[in-house]
């Protein structure tokens, strides 16, 4: 099982996630904004303990379509939406990787057991 941790890629900021159902709530086909924002009382404790300049700074780290001195003109849920969705699809690819993993060790596990039967 995955743990429910994140870190940004530099390592600067940190969250958790309470469990994979709350990651696949958040990270989903179509627009997740608003199912993001209805996980925001969650994450806001931690998020407000990160400067808005240091969240701007790794949003244009991630990305090279956003830029910091334009980020810093959005308001700050804007960009705790940003991160939080940066942080959930990250996290539902590292669940999902978790999950083929599995299922791929179950898999030749059982490709053994039948030929060792044989």
């Amino acid at each position: 099982m995955v743990d429910m941790f994140w870190s940004s890629s530099c390592g600067k900021i940190e969250l958790e996630f309470k469990d994979p159902e709350q990651v696949f709530n958040m990270s989903h086909s179509g627009d997740c904004g608003d199912s993001i924002r209805a996980e925001l009382p969650y994450f806001l404790e931690a998020l407000q303990k990160y400067e808005i300049e240091l969240i701007a700074a790794v949003l244009a780290e991630c990305s090279g379509d956003w830029h910091k001195d334009e980020l810093l003109k959005e308001s700050t849920e804007d960009l705790y939406v940003k991160l939080l969705w940066i942080a959930a699809w990250d996290k539902h690819d590292e669940i999902n990787m978790d999950e083929l993993c599995e299922w791929q060790n179950n898999f030749l596990a059982e490709k053994r057991r039948e030929q060792s039967d044989n």
